[in-house]
């Protein structure tokens, strides 16, 4: 981390900060989290800041006593003498208290753009026209007229993406307060992935089963796929006939950890075959599919 990233004032470590999250394949988000290029002391006297300040304007206030007379029903003179007590400062939220010990909810973690604090998250809202909305659900219009549709969950939002989206979502505002206390509005960037099957060369002899994200190709188990299975009339198999209009013309397998897929040919018939189901299985027993056509 460079010299000036360690030196920001609070007011550019607040305006730093952006959302984390990842998106399975089933659409569920994971919780989110606060990353910024900021260091953990940074971070510290931030929160420290933000908390003396009620202090700082309750010694403003003036205690100096304040005389009034008035005259009762019987004529008589009453003096009164009032005291405007400094205000007592907002009691301080135990999860923001002790910052400089090790409890404090901050951890620092190397990613491959270097070193990067993250906060864990308590509180989303989405932000629409500049304000933060009490709205739990939010759609993103496409150029193509489809829409990725947000959900928030706790503190995690889920992801129904639009049929033939997948890659990194254009950037959504969101209010977020950390379990430190501090509130932020930031951006929030998530990576959704799509089942697909890519074929070795023409003849299809050969494929893959991977998840892609825009331009990217994922493994299997780096997407968090536990097995993957040929799926027919409801049952799951390793190994299933192909048919070519109606007729078994080939056999294809598949395994269920790495999903490379082989097909044998049973007899001379060059065109395209009949489509197949795939079944991947997440944690949880989820369950997306796409189809192989060889």
């Amino acid at each position: 981390m460079d010299n000036k990233s360690e030196t920001r004032t609070t007011e550019d470590n607040k305006s730093a900060f952006v959302a984390v999250a990842t998106t399975s394949l089933d659409g569920k988000g994971s919780p989110i989290s606060l990353r910024a290029k900021l260091s953990l002391a940074d971070y510290q006297a931030m929160l420290q800041k933000e908390e003396d300040q009620p202090q700082s304007q309750a010694k403003d206030e003036s205690t100096k006593p304040v005389v009034t007379k008035k005259t009762n029903a019987a004529g008589e003179e009453v003096q009164t003498i009032t005291v405007n007590q400094a205000r007592i400062p907002a009691l301080v939220n135990p999860q923001r208290a002790n910052k400089h010990d090790s409890h404090m909810a901050a951890q620092v973690v190397d990613t491959s753009d270097g070193p990067e604090l993250k906060i864990p998250v308590r509180k989303v809202r989405f932000v629409i026209n500049g304000k933060s909305s009490s709205a739990s659900k939010l759609k993103q219009f496409l150029p193509n007229g489809e829409s990725n549709l947000f959900k928030i969950v706790g503190d995690t939002i889920n992801v129904v993406p639009a049929k033939d989206f997948s890659g990194e979502i254009m950037p959504i505002k969101l209010a977020v307060t950390t379990v430190n206390g501090d509130s932020h509005e930031v951006d929030y960037v998530t990576r959704i992935l799509k089942p697909v099957v890519t074929y070795a060369d023409d003849s299809h002899d050969r494929a893959q089963v991977s998840l892609k994200g825009s331009n990217q190709q994922i493994a299997l188990k780096d997407a968090g796929v536990q097995q993957v299975f040929f799926t027919k009339d409801g049952n799951n198999t390793t190994v299933i006939n192909v048919t070519a209009n109606g007729q078994t013309v080939a056999e294809a397998q598949v395994d269920p950890t790495s999903g490379e897929i082989k097909l044998v040919r049973l007899s001379d018939y060059a065109g395209q075959l009949d489509k197949v189901i795939l079944s991947l299985y997440l944690a949880d027993n989820q369950v997306v599919t796409c189809q192989y056509q060889p």
